[in-house]
């Protein structure tokens, strides 16, 4: 029953619909959790205080909050402790980190699939039996996407093969 009031959330959330986001440095931090550098940054705004980046240009919040006619937040007991103690700009560095990554095997796989295409490469061992063999989800996912990728090109669906010895 600590925390933050609905308010102070709410204004956070309708900051960011706005297309209203806080300047946060990208260097320099504090302490066991990492975050008691750039959290108050985050808050700043709703305040009054620090930066804000809105239409790609960045302005003070006075000014942001004066345009759109917001108040300051008034903070309520133990509420800035709350906005600041916490580990939510590492968290949300996590889960962009995981989004870039995701981003990353979905061209790791269409990278593979151009470079089958580009050296005459087979389809053969991206056929789903041979990896359902081995319970990998990750393997099976590459090899499907690699084979969804390649479907329909006219290189690898060629008659034009050159038999190879399967071994090398």
């Amino acid at each position: 029953h600590s925390g933050d009031q609905i308010e102070t959330v709410q204004r956070l959330i309708d900051l960011f619909n706005k297309g209203i986001y806080p300047v946060v440095r990208e260097l320099g931090s504090l302490g066991a959790s990492g975050d008691l550098a750039p959290l108050p940054h985050l808050v700043l705004p709703l305040l009054n205080l620090g930066e804000v980046n809105y239409g790609g240009k960045v302005f003070y919040s006075n000014e942001i909050n004066s345009l759109f006619k917001l108040e300051p937040i008034k903070l309520k007991s133990k509420e800035g402790l709350a906005l600041l103690n916490g580990t939510q700009f590492m968290s949300a560095h996590g889960v962009y980190v995981a989004m870039k990554a995701r981003d990353l095997m979905v061209l790791s796989d269409i990278i593979a699939a151009m470079a089958v295409e580009a050296y005459n490469g087979r389809i053969d061992p991206f056929s789903p039996e041979l990896h359902t063999i081995r319970p990998h989800t990750g393997q099976i996912r590459t090899s499907a996407a690699i084979s969804e990728y390649l479907k329909g090109s006219s290189l690898i669906n060629s008659d034009n093969k050159a038999v190879q010895d399967p071994y090398s």
